[in-house]
């Protein structure tokens, strides 16, 4: 397994899956989104993948060992920007979206209870950054100073376009 992850694409890989698990338990356990069938249930598992191939593929695009500290940064924010969408749902039985960010008033009131959203189990949702840290940490020193071949990183983030819109297209598809 050290071999696999000692490597740049195997790190990617490791983020990837990392990021994808999280956000699926996140989806089953925090989020009440009433699903009714099984290609809803597929739909929950596929979501993620898209997301992470596109964000954290961004990384690939870096020099060297660069690439992990670019990666784990990515997948710091993806990570964070998750967990506030469990503890802005768990005050508004809402998700952050674009329009949520301009409505101000959304916050007043979440602002005096933040603390009384926060739940221990939380720390939980935080030891994967944790994990990837060590990993880069042990693994970057096998890895070359040179950048990716830019076509690595163009496929592996066409791939996430992919699977966003065939995501997009099933979940039309199912709820138009």
């Amino acid at each position: 397994m050290r071999k696999f992850y000692s490597t740049k694409m195997g790190f990617f890989s490791v983020a990837v899956l990392l990021i994808w698990l999280k956000s699926y338990f996140v989806y089953l356990f925090e989020f009440n989104l009433g699903i009714q069938n099984g290609m809803q249930q597929f739909l929950l598992f596929f979501n993620p993948v898209s997301s992470a191939l596109i964000l954290l593929g961004v990384a690939l695009f870096a020099k060297g060992r660069r690439l992990g500290l670019w990666l784990t940064s990515i997948y710091s924010f993806m990570s964070l920007l998750l967990y506030a969408n469990i503890v802005f749902y768990r005050f508004n039985s809402d998700f952050i979206t674009l329009p949520v960010l301009t409505q101000t008033s959304n916050f007043g009131s979440l602002g005096e209870s933040i603390i009384s959203l926060i739940a221990v189990y939380d720390i939980f949702y935080f030891l994967d950054i944790i994990l990837l840290i060590i990993i880069y940490r042990s693994a970057k020193e096998s890895w070359s100073n040179t950048k990716l071949k830019l076509r690595k990183p163009a496929i592996i983030i066409a791939v996430g376009i992919l699977a966003f819109m065939i995501n997009l297209n099933l979940a039309e598809k199912d709820r138009p």
